[in-house]
């Protein structure tokens, strides 16, 4: 079978998977552009909703025809190009492409790698054998991760679908094609397998026949040992420097600054050390077995980040001790590496630090991919640079720690998204050195403080509007106290109606300007009480004629400032003459009350209130427990900025608030999302009912570095075990 024939029946394989992923992607992307348009807020996010639906319905199988004909193309264009010149070629995204899509893609390309590795690399060298040369790798391979980014990156420049539309796709894709990318790759692993092609990652080894070979192989065994037994000995102290200072502490000279560590941590190390289990060996090679050199290690695991992604849990350490011994194998020709012990215990330590990590359900899930990107980076740190287990402030160990805290700061949001391109750059230009993992500490921490003090801002918009809007409330309850004493005895319901929904704003802006000692605060209280006695048969008798003058006059002007209209201030004063009329006439008499003209906006104003009271009455909660009670008083004496994951369907799917304020003279909370926006305000009754009953979970964060607090949980374990 040639190359033509192999690569023809692999592009059907992986046609037939990448369309399926693709057309279940969007049918997806379709379900939830069209739920958000159900939800939208405002006609014009319904509008650019529904618009995106329509472009997806509608171009979804022009976006398939278009992916299909670039996968029949890919292997060509990629022969074509790595054999156009002598230098390597990777493929790469379109121009000028989208920050948000070149986000989404990175985020795509690390997640099927990290997946998919072990296929991967058993692919990439047979790819290798056909296409004849070494050019070929994990950047430039057909059908690998970075050839899908190619793809889609090019098809969506043909396909006019809005940016958002696009990430929706992918991030759909990620999940669907995340389910059988491994079996699309072993069934194209078949097809070289049948062909015959066979990577060479385990070259066949020769045993010594005669006895002088034996009694040769055994001096070069001892004549070793001793130089890695010195090695072991001496690589602490020069990789460290170490000094010890008047203090106890010891400090040594790093790559850019003087740091120091205390010995409580260097303790705990040795304890981990200690309790973990005696060291294993990669191959048992009996007599023969060489001990892995340091620099062979680093240049394996290097070699390693370049083929496969690596995924350092427990669960995968062994995956990669195994490929380092395949690495080392090819680098040296050393047939039977062994993993020094300080090698084997520091990756098991690594493995279950990444445990404690992924099973903290208070970091996001998302963060994993930035993770994966600089798991070979921190694993090459933490074998040749001691320092990186007990200097609380290692760079590398710093911005492992710096991006846990970013996960459960900036929860469900996409800052966790825009992370990702830091440990992408960190791991692209580690060097050995901690130089790449202090640049991206100081870029991130820099990006994370702009996006912090945004929140901030965002927030105190949200805090000032709602201390505005109690203290409006609280004015209006000191006016409808001074109004409902004003209305007794008022028998006609124009005036009180008058009295409630004119007077009523007017006096609660003029006790917000000017205040309740003021001159114009006393004339309208006593306008009011004017009015209010037109209404009242008993005590009309009491006014003037001035007095009713007046007040009149003033309800005019007072209609007139507030925006009333000319019309309804005339059949307002028509009215209040009528009414006039009615009080005047013979008391002896027993005479009907009068009728009166509707004034439309008055009427409506009453109405909506009428249905506002209603709406307050469906509202009210029950007594509160004392389980309850208690946690309202704990919540009032929350700080500010505390964490909640609010419960928001029956998947107990949460999205992360933070309390923002609490007025317990309004009986109220004010919660923001964790950019400061989308405002949540709740009764305090009604958030200590939903934390008793956990539909609300504070959300509690580990203090004293998270790194420290892992090493102490990894050691308490082994101890238990140990016991």
């Amino acid at each position: 079978m040639n190359k033509t024939q192999i690569l023809k029946e692999c592009i059907v394989i992986f046609d037939k998977h990448i369309l399926v992923a693709l057309k279940e992607s969007m049918s997806l992307s379709l379900n939830e552009l069209f739920r958000k348009a159900q939800q939208a807020t405002s006609n014009q996010q319904e509008q650019v909703l529904f618009n995106q639906y329509r472009q997806l319905k509608s171009g979804a199988k022009n976006l398939s025809s278009h992916l299909r004909s670039k996968i029949k193309s890919m292997p060509d264009f990629i022969s074509q190009e790595v054999n156009k010149s002598d230098s390597k070629m990777s493929l790469s995204l379109v121009e000028d492409e989208e920050l948000a899509i070149s986000l989404a893609l990175t985020q795509m390309d690390s997640n099927f790698e990290v997946v998919s590795h072990a296929e991967l690399y058993t692919l990439e060298k047979r790819m290798n054998v056909i296409f004849g040369n070494e050019k070929i790798d994990k950047t430039n391979m057909p059908f690998s991760p970075a050839s899908i980014v190619w793809l889609f990156s090019h098809v969506f420049k043909q396909i006019d679908f809005d940016v958002e539309v696009k990430t929706l796709i992918i991030d759909h894709l990620i999940k669907e094609f995340g389910k059988s990318i491994n079996k699309t790759y072993h069934q194209i692993n078949d097809v070289f397998i049948k062909a015959g092609i066979l990577p060479n990652i385990q070259p066949e080894i020769i045993k010594p026949k005669a006895a002088n070979n034996e009694k040769l192989s055994s001096k070069t065994v001892d004549s070793r040992e001793p130089v890695n037994e010195a090695e072991e000995q001496n690589a602490p102290q020069v990789s460290l420097n170490q000094q010890k200072t008047e203090t106890g502490k010891v400090e040594y000279q790093g790559d850019v600054q003087r740091r120091q560590y205390d010995p409580e941590s260097k303790d705990m190390l040795e304890n981990i050390f200690n309790l973990l289990s005696p060291k294993g060996q990669l191959v048992k090679g009996g007599p023969s077995a060489q001990v892995i050199k340091d620099t062979d290690f680093d240049q394996a695991l290097s070699q390693i980040a370049k083929e496969s992604g690596v995924v350092a849990t427990s669960n995968n350490i062994q995956n990669l001790k195994d490929m380092l011994a395949d690495q080392v194998r090819n680098i040296t020709g050393n047939y039977y590496p062994e993993l020094t012990e300080k090698q084997n215990k520091t990756l098991d330590l690594m493995g279950m630090v990444y445990d404690e990590i992924i099973k903290d359900e208070s970091i996001d899930t998302n963060i994993r991919s930035s993770f994966n990107a600089i798991n070979v980076p921190l694993l090459r740190t933490a074998i040749s640079d001691e320092s990186f287990f007990i200097d609380t402030e290692h760079p590398a160990r710093r911005f492992m720690e710096l991006l846990v805290e970013s996960s459960q700061q900036w929860h469900g949001t996409n800052v966790i998204k825009q992370i990702h391109q830091y440990s992408d750059t960190a791991a692209k230009s580690f060097d050995g050195t901690t130089g790449a993992f202090v640049k991206a500490l100081k870029e991130l921490s820099d990006y994370l403080s702009v996006t912090k003090n945004r929140a901030v801002r965002a927030e105190k918009k949200w805090i000032s509007a709602a201390q505005g809007k109690e203290k409006m409330d609280l004015t209006k309850a000191e006016v409808e106290s001074h109004l409902t004493e004003i209305l007794e005895g008022c028998d006609v319901k124009f005036v009180k109606d008058i009295i409630n929904h004119v007077w009523r704003d007017s006096l609660t802006l003029t006790l917000l300007r000017e205040g309740k000692e003021s001159e114009q605060w006393q004339k309208k209280i006593q306008s009011a009480k004017t009015i209010s006695l037109i209404g009242n048969k008993q005590k009309f008798a009491e006014l003037t004629g001035p007095e009713k003058i007046s007040a009149i006059h003033h309800l005019d002007k007072t209609m007139d400032e507030l925006g009333f209209s000319k019309r309804d201030r005339l059949a307002t004063k028509d009215n209040i003459h009528t009414c006039l009329g009615w009080q005047e006439s013979d008391e002896s008499k027993d005479t009907d009350k009068p009728k009166l003209k509707k004034v439309l906006s008055i009427d409506e104003v009453a109405k909506s209130e009428e249905i506002e009271t209603e709406n307050k009455k469906i509202e009210e909660i029950r007594e509160l427990t004392d389980e309850e009670r208690a946690m309202k008083e704990r919540v009032v004496n929350l700080p500010y900025g505390t964490l909640f994951d609010f419960i928001i369907n029956q998947q107990n799917e949460t999205l992360r608030r933070k309390l923002s304020w609490v007025s317990t003279m309004s009986e109220s909370a004010l919660f923001v999302d964790l950019l400061g926006r989308h405002p949540h305000k709740m009764k305090l009754q009604r958030l200590a009912i939903d934390l008793c009953r956990k539909n609300i979970i504070k959300v509690e964060l580990p203090q004293g570095g998270y790194f420290k607090n892992a090493l102490t949980k990894i050691m308490n374990k082994l101890k238990k075990m140990a016991a």
